[in-house]
């Protein structure tokens, strides 16, 4: 049965389908848990770098399963990427130096 929603209607961040990009960012981050999902719920750029996250981190599962050796300048890739988006991260968070300048502004 179709859904009354339009295709593009905004997700809410408390349903299911945001709860894997939430739950990979607090395993990555455990102490750091409170503060994720708090700014999680208020922060739509921050919920994107953690779907962007997510994703990089699959990504780089799928290729490193593949243990082919042409693969590995793209592993080596994802696991460049996913540094820079956990550096995002937590810079993006309250109480860190760059979350607090932002808050500055």
């Amino acid at each position: 049965m179709p859904s009354n929603q339009p295709s593009n209607a905004r997700r809410d961040p408390e349903t299911k389908p945001y709860h894997a990009e939430l739950s990979r960012v607090i395993a990555r981050f455990p102490e750091r848990a409170l503060g994720i999902r708090e700014h999680f719920l208020r922060d739509e750029r921050f919920r994107t770098v953690c779907k962007e996250y997510c994703l990089a981190c699959d990504s780089l599962a799928r290729f490193e399963a593949l243990s082919d050796a042409r693969h590995n300048q793209v592993i080596a890739e994802y696991r460049n990427l996913i540094g820079e988006l956990e550096t995002e991260l937590t810079e993006q968070l309250p109480g860190s130096a760059q979350g607090s300048r932002a808050g500055q502004k």
